[in-house]
């Protein structure tokens, strides 16, 4: 009768020593996503031209690479670079010059992470603070003299930030005592270049 007993209070003692064993230790993640969000402002090549507030992508997509510090078993506290790839715009071609739009995006904030110490599936909930530039692909569609035969309808970047932070949360499952697979959803916002842009990636975190 007493070998359950011992049993289960081995599994808890291991569990116990699972969650300390999270306090004290670097995790380093890398996850990939795509994201969306109100743009405004003005094109980042066709600076002269205002942008209607709507809704676009911030495609392709970006690369999102993580290092933090578990304080304790339920906080951590990090820094997260956003390095976005952008693709899907037009050239304009003038005086015998061609002019090429923003290919790329990059952000880079302080975050602090609450997750819960116990089981393999644990959601966390996440807040940001940072600078840098998100970038929206838009459509121009009142300039149509883009491309090598200038005839093509203008498609541009806007680029928000440099100031900005957000929340985001998701959920972790561990595939082993260092590896676990991320699932993730976080917002920004932009200032003085207005944007609200969600983004949805997914991953995989390692614990040192």
């Amino acid at each position: 009768d007493d070998a359950p007993g011992l049993t289960r209070r081995a599994a808890d003692d291991d569990e116990e020593g699972e969650a300390a064993g999270r306090a004290s230790s670097i995790q380093l993640a890398a996850l990939l996503g795509g994201g969306a969000g109100w743009a405004s402002g003005k094109g980042d090549l066709n600076a002269d031209t205002p942008v209607a507030g709507s809704f676009a992508a911030a495609k392709l997509g970006h690369l999102a690479l993580s290092g933090g510090y578990w304080l304790t078993n339920e906080l951590m506290l990090g820094l997260e670079g956003r390095f976005q790839k952008v693709t899907g715009t037009t050239d304009i071609h003038a005086d015998n010059r061609t002019y090429e739009p923003a290919t790329y995006a990059t952000a880079v904030f302080a975050t602090g992470t609450w997750s819960p110490s116990g089981g393999r599936l644990r959601p966390y909930l996440s807040a940001a603070v940072g600078a840098g530039k998100i970038r929206h692909v838009v459509t121009l569609s009142s300039l149509k003299d883009c491309g090598p035969n200038r005839n093509e309808v203008c498609v541009d970047t806007v680029g928000a930030g440099p100031f900005l932070a957000g929340v985001g949360g998701g959920l972790t499952f561990d595939l082993g005592d260092r590896l676990a697979l991320v699932d993730a959803l976080n917002t920004q916002i932009g200032a003085p270049t207005f944007t609200f842009n969600i983004d949805l990636n997914a991953g995989v975190a390692f614990r040192l």
